[in-house]
């Protein structure tokens, strides 16, 4: 694998259904089989989600090898109410960033979130925030993320 070529690049429309084959592989790895299950529609409605608002409200960065598609990260956008740091409310979100087992401990994640930031840049997003597990925390901070005081809660 490591002697492999990696390219990376934003997925587009062709790739729907290997990104749909992504989330439900990060979904399996956190939250287990039986709760994958619980939801048949879920497939489905990854597809439509993708359809569409892939390329317009989700950018989705994929590095490939061999024409496969073995890490992805996903960036949704968003407008919040104006801020002192961001004064036009444009927000984003990457989210879910996951790497098939044998393509981990490359750096693909730290490249594609790198390319998440650019592209937002280049869009005029004012604020990047993401939650991030225990293992990702390194990858996000060595990049230019901080730890904020606010502790994050959803209902």
């Amino acid at each position: 694998m490591k002697d492999r070529e990696i390219i990376y690049r934003i997925a587009a429309q062709p790739d729907i259904a290997q990104l749909v084959s992504m989330r439900l592989a990060y979904l399996r790895e956190d939250l287990g089989d039986i709760e994958l299950l619980k939801s048949e529609e879920l497939e489905y409605e990854l597809y439509v989600f993708f359809d569409k608002y892939l390329g317009k409200e989700v950018d989705a960065f994929v590095a490939e090898c061999d024409g496969e598609i073995v890490a992805t990260s996903f960036t949704a956008y968003y407008h919040r109410l104006p801020h002192v740091s961001f004064p036009k409310g444009n927000a984003g979100i990457p989210i879910n960033g996951y790497t098939k087992p044998d393509y981990r401990n490359m750096g693909l994640a730290s490249v594609l979130l790198k390319m998440s930031i650019r592209n937002a840049k280049e869009k005029g997003i004012e604020l990047l925030h993401m939650e991030t597990t225990e293992k990702g925390f390194p990858v996000c901070t060595s990049i230019g993320f901080r730890e904020i005081k606010y502790k994050p809660v959803q209902m």
